[in-house]
């Protein structure tokens, strides 16, 4: 997604995902922190944390969370929300060409990787394959309806998926179906 698109998106509407009020996003949210395979992390990143609705979720499951965005009016929301969080770091970068500092334990990508071309899956593959810790879990949630991109959220979901298989080996794969999204949890040894 462009960045001035984006921005100007968030401009129009400090929420236009209505991530605060939907049925769909609290549902998502609640299955998203229920299919953690573990209680506390030691340190989260979440690659499109918007507004950070989720990312104040996952806050309470890690001791540190590192949200990334492309949108700074967005990171703005997000940085007015989690002002009182020490614990939580957030970044504007457009991932996977920039990608921010650290080592995790976690990543969650909620409704990101249809948005990317296979050559920045296949990146972005490669950036959380380095970045991250042995026994590491790769969490993916996507939309299973019409995305107006390139992919259909699972697939592009399988595609870095596939991308994770070439780089490092996968001890764990399990895939959880809700009637409008599906997550896919990967264990990276």
């Amino acid at each position: 997604m462009d960045p001035p698109f984006v921005n100007m998106t968030y401009r129009a509407n400090p929420d236009p995902w209505n991530y605060l009020a939907s049925a769909y996003e609290a549902d998502k949210y609640r299955a998203t922190i229920a299919a953690l395979p573990q209680h506390q992390f030691r340190s989260c990143l979440e690659i499109g944390c918007s507004i950070g609705v989720l990312t104040e979720m996952l806050s309470t499951r890690a001791d540190h969370v590192t949200g990334v965005d492309l949108s700074e009016e967005a990171l703005s929301s997000a940085r007015s929300r989690l002002s009182a969080v020490a614990r939580v770091q957030l970044h504007g970068l457009t991932i996977p060409a920039q990608w921010p500092q650290g080592r995790w334990d976690l990543v969650v990508l909620s409704e990101v990787a249809y948005y990317l071309s296979a050559d920045e899956i296949a990146s972005l593959s490669t950036r959380i394959a380095e970045s991250t810790y042995p026994k590491a879990w790769c969490l993916l949630v996507n939309w299973t309806g019409e995305t107006q991109t390139i992919w259909h959220g699972p697939d592009a979901a399988r595609a870095l998926i596939d991308g994770l298989c070439e780089l490092r080996q996968i001890s764990h794969l399990e895939r959880i179906q809700h009637p409008q999204f599906v997550i896919d949890l990967v264990a990276l040894s």
